[in-house]
């Protein structure tokens, strides 16, 4: 990651694991439902969590 940028990505079916910085956007980890940023923000948030 570089300067704040943010890594969202898909096709991986919710098998990869998140970061703070990255997470999979695919509708199989969002209920099959469009998100907004800000949903996503809040997921990344969530990834730092164990």
């Amino acid at each position: 990651m570089h300067r704040g940028d943010l890594h969202l990505y898909g096709h991986s079916h919710g098998t990869l694991p998140g970061t703070t910085a990255s997470t999979d956007v695919g509708v199989y980890c969002f209920g099959f439902w469009p998100v907004t940023l800000g949903e996503i923000r809040v997921r990344l948030a969530e990834n730092t969590k164990d």
